[in-house]
């Protein structure tokens, strides 16, 4: 629902867009048995759906966008824009992304370790297992039962079910690999990141890194605020005043008026 509100509000801007479901997610998972990698190929994914937005017309500059889980993929969409030999490659600008995962290491262990943390980690392992039996019903075979069954915790179930199709040894080699941070110093693209000092999911320890990657990148706009919570960003009325901005998504909002002023510079 939250992207397809961004996506109306780009769409009354005269932006074209491209909405979709990731690895193993939506309509992606009745298609194909294949989970998320945490951007290790949705890298390529993001190129290649931006490469069939341009031949259905969809004009340049192409940005990426997401949240969170979202955020992180489309980080690594940049990522491999800046090494895949396409010539859309070309017309991707960059990314604009809010509270992305940064460090899935990281934050799972600071995640666990609080009452509010542990009753979100088990939320969202449970949806992943619902995941893991659906995908299971409609790809018979491919998913171990059994492997789902232990797949209790979001750590488990990339244990059980993701780092062996992928070929790594454990969750935590699996992590490292696909952590943004590795490769955000070299990213060569206007990107926006909205990160909340407050999010409750990720590693407060991760600012720090954060803001210095942002000050040693020019490319990485880091707009770090102390109050969002993850992905929270709805502007009160006080907020709203500030900016002069009766509609209170205040992080697409701000999202739209950056693409319109970067877009300006590509072009």
């Amino acid at each position: 629902m939250v992207l397809q509100i961004l996506g109306r509000k780009a769409y009354a801007r005269g932006y074209a867009l491209v909405l979709f479901d990731w690895r193993g997610h939506g309509k992606t998972a009745q298609l194909s048995p294949a989970l998320t990698s945490d951007g290790l190929y949705e890298g390529e994914d993001f190129v290649q759906i931006a490469r069939q937005a341009q031949a259905q017309g969809c004009p340049g500059p192409i940005w990426f966008t997401g949240y969170s889980l979202g955020g992180q993929l489309a980080l690594w969409g940049v990522q491999a824009a800046q090494t895949t030999s396409l010539d859309i490659c070309e017309a991707i600008a960059g990314a604009a992304v809010i509270c992305p995962n940064l460090d899935a290491d990281r934050s799972l262990s600071y995640l666990v370790q609080q009452p509010l943390g542990r009753y979100i980690e088990q939320a969202i392992a449970k949806n992943l297992t619902t995941l893991a039996w659906q995908i299971h019903q409609t790809h018979p075979g491919v998913l171990d039962p059994e492997a789902i069954i232990r797949a209790n915790s979001i750590e488990a179930f990339d244990r059980e079910l993701v780092i062996g199709p992928l070929g790594f040894d454990s969750v935590q080699d699996y992590y490292q690999a696909s952590c943004p941070l590795t490769f955000l110093p070299g990213l060569q693209r206007p990107t926006l990141m909205l990160y909340a000092a407050d999010d409750p999911l990720f590693d407060p320890s991760i600012i720090e890194d954060l803001q210095n990657l942002a000050a040693q990148n020019a490319q990485i706009t880091l707009w770090l605020t102390a109050r969002g919570g993850h992905v929270g960003y709805w502007a009160n009325p006080l907020t709203q005043g500030y900016y002069g901005d009766s509609d209170p998504w205040w992080a697409w909002n701000r999202i739209l008026d950056w693409w319109d002023e970067e877009g300006l510079k590509w072009m």
